[in-house]
């Protein structure tokens, strides 16, 4: 799976000081930060899915026993994590926000992005649904996003942390670029 080749490849553009530079909307330069977590024993994952019930898509099993979380893309200012980016989260993270979503028992957090909870529907892993990931926000109900966990690390790092799953809402027509 491609998932292994994203991570490493994101690792490599950081310098020697673990920054990136990324290119954001307007223009705007920013400093980031990447790392990832140690890797978890299949053993471990293996319990937790015991715990939940059912078996996690194949190219997020696979990015937990590599890696088991990671931040990606977390602004710097003055050299400072302020944070931002994406968060995913280790199995033990996971399992401390399962009790956040007590009026979303469907749903399995996996990460935080954009103020956002990304999250697996139990019901798209029950159905073998590729298409398994979803947002949740605070008032919003749940957003699908059409993507697995390869894909949306995929985009999110050739969008250099930009909110990509937004772009096809602004157009020409109504984006803060059109003259008026």
């Amino acid at each position: 799976m491609a998932i292994m080749k994203i991570v490493q490849t994101l690792l490599q553009t950081r310098d020697s000081h673990n920054r990136h530079t990324l290119v954001q909307r307007d223009g705007r330069i920013i400093s980031a930060t990447s790392s990832i977590n140690q890797p978890i024993e299949e053993e471990n994952v293996l319990q937790f899915e015991d715990s939940i019930g059912c078996r996690l898509p194949e190219d997020y099993r696979l990015f937990l026993m590599n890696f088991n979380g990671a931040k990606i893309f977390q602004e710097l200012l003055d050299g400072e994590n302020i944070g931002g980016g994406l968060e995913l989260f280790s199995i033990q993270e996971i399992v401390e926000n399962l009790e956040y979503m007590d009026t979303r028992k469907q749903f399995l957090p996996i990460g935080y992005v954009d103020q956002q909870y990304l999250s697996i529907t139990l019901e798209a892993i029950e159905k073998k649904n590729p298409n398994y990931l979803f947002l949740l926000g605070n008032t919003d109900g749940p957003r699908p996003l059409q993507l697995n966990v390869e894909m949306f690390l995929d985009r999110f790092i050739v969008s250099q942390g930009s909110a990509f799953w937004d772009w096809p809402i602004y157009t020409a027509k109504n984006s803060q670029y059109t003259d008026s």
